[in-house]
């Protein structure tokens, strides 16, 4: 109960003269408490709205007053908005309602549920416009107290906060109750793919030292093309143009780049290059490719669960692809044993393959290869191993995430293997920048790619001067 001396003007205390008066009942009786938990959140509307509620409370017409009606059980927010003093309630998971930085994203709270995605329809007030704004690619919910996002390539502190730690678990209970899945003490993290195709990770304590946390990579319904890119500044037209070139003549390319950098995206864009007849068969850890084609086939890993003992690795999976007589194999990201099969796919009569790898540099991709072969545990010799990557991979396409937030392919290479057996990376293009500030430009090193002689012209149509280098100023 509220302390009297701290609330003189509530009429609840047992002693006041207006409860002797009514024959010692309080005029004011407590409210009912409801079955579910309720977790109360700050009084007032928020403040982006307060300016339009008062100008609207000053245009209503004024109505007779009406018999207060009886006082229900759930409490009506969408209703009650009559005045900057009242209180909201609400059953489930809320946040406490903060002054918010996200003026510019769209707050249309009047239909929180016709805005939200798929698969999200019990997180409310401020997670709803960063879910439904495009410009948000990722929510990280680091524990009750600290939210970031990334808008436009930009890592922020929001000023959002959980009001405790149940709130936070009951948010991602609320994400997994649809799909079956829950997160206890037995089973505190998951990975998972969300309804409408988000990817959920949540840990709980005690792996989560400061409670629980989450984070959500929000699912693009946009599915972007090569011109798409060419739009944003990542590649150029000519760049595009030997892009589609590469893909229609079955190239076994490799996507590299830092994390964040659209790799994902740019892979989905080369791969609905691929011709609708081809039979595809696409194999992920969690599936974020979108396609335009018909004949797909689309596999993904499963960790160990109680449904069942043994995990589906991708390396399972890319060894089961191989007999489905693939026209195409597309790999989300290698990331261990797999590699080695996707070399070996490359190298024997399984042309066209796309996959993905993180590494910060260009340079880094070699030993990256390299390492992740051998962590299928196979002795293989060096020489052996370094030959089948120079013969498996035609072409390697770095992507980086710049500081301004823009992404580009700042170098295609092709490997070479010399004769001491040493990999190296030959640039065919590279995106030179003279200042971190100057938007730079895409320049040819003058290499002409080795799999263009084998094609009956050497040049690219539209485009004779691609492979021209600069003039040396």
């Amino acid at each position: 109960p509220p302390d009297e001396e701290a609330n003189p003007e509530m009429d609840i205390t047992h002693n006041s003269e207006n409860e002797k008066k009514s024959g010692g009942k309080s005029r004011r009786k407590p409210a009912k408490r409801s079955d579910r938990p309720i977790t109360m959140v700050h009084s007032g509307p928020l403040p982006q709205h307060s300016e339009a509620l008062k100008a609207a409370a000053e245009e209503a017409p004024e109505e007779a007053p009406e018999e207060a009606p009886k006082k229900s059980k759930k409490h009506d927010w969408k209703k009650d908005r009559k005045s900057d003093d009242m209180t909201w309630e609400m059953e489930g998971p809320i946040l406490d309602i903060m002054p918010s930085p996200f003026q510019d994203l769209p707050q249309a709270h009047s239909n929180i549920e016709e805005n939200l995605p798929t698969g999200l329809p019990e997180i409310r007030f401020i997670l709803t416009p960063l879910l439904t704004s495009d410009a948000v690619s990722e929510i990280f919910v680091n524990h009750a107290r600290q939210v970031y996002i990334q808008r436009d390539g930009q890592v922020e502190l929001t000023d959002l906060t959980f009001s405790n730690d149940e709130a936070v678990l009951e948010v991602i209970q609320h994400l997994l109750e649809p799909l079956g899945e829950k997160l206890d003490e037995s089973s505190p993290m998951i990975d998972i793919r969300l309804e409408d195709g988000s990817r959920l990770t949540a840990i709980l304590p005690p792996l989560a030292v400061n409670g629980p946390t989450f984070t959500i990579r929000k699912f693009s319904r946009e599915v972007l093309n090569l011109h798409d890119l060419v739009v944003r500044g990542t590649i150029n037209a000519g760049i595009a143009a030997f892009l589609e070139l590469a893909v229609e003549t079955n190239r076994n390319i490799i996507i590299s780049g830092e994390k964040n950098s659209g790799i994902t995206t740019t892979l989905n864009a080369l791969t609905n290059l691929i011709p609708s007849h081809e039979r595809l068969i696409t194999i992920e850890e969690v599936v974020e490719l979108q396609f335009n084609q018909g004949n797909i086939v689309q596999l993904e890993s499963q960790p160990i669960n109680p449904d069942h003992l043994k995990a589906y690795t991708l390396r399972d999976l890319v060894q089961s692809a191989l007999r489905m007589r693939p026209d195409r194999i597309i790999i989300g990201e290698c990331r261990g044993g797999e590699t080695l099969d996707v070399l070996q796919a490359m190298a024997t009569d399984h042309n066209g393959t796309l996959t993905t790898v993180h590494a910060p540099l260009a340079e880094d991709i070699l030993p990256r290869l390299e390492s992740m072969v051998l962590m299928t545990g196979e002795a293989l010799p060096s020489h052996t191993l370094r030959s089948q990557i120079a013969g498996a991979v035609d072409l390697v396409i770095h992507q980086s995430l710049l500081p301004d937030g823009s992404r580009r392919i700042t170098q295609i290479s092709e490997i070479l293997l010399g004769e001491d057996d040493t990999l190296s990376l030959q640039a065919i293009f590279l995106f030179a920048q003279d200042t971190p500030n100057d938007e730079g430009t895409f320049q040819a090193t003058g290499v002409v790619p080795q799999f263009l002689e084998a094609l009956p012209s050497k040049g690219l149509p539209g485009h004779p001067d691609l492979f021209q280098a600069p003039p040396v100023p």
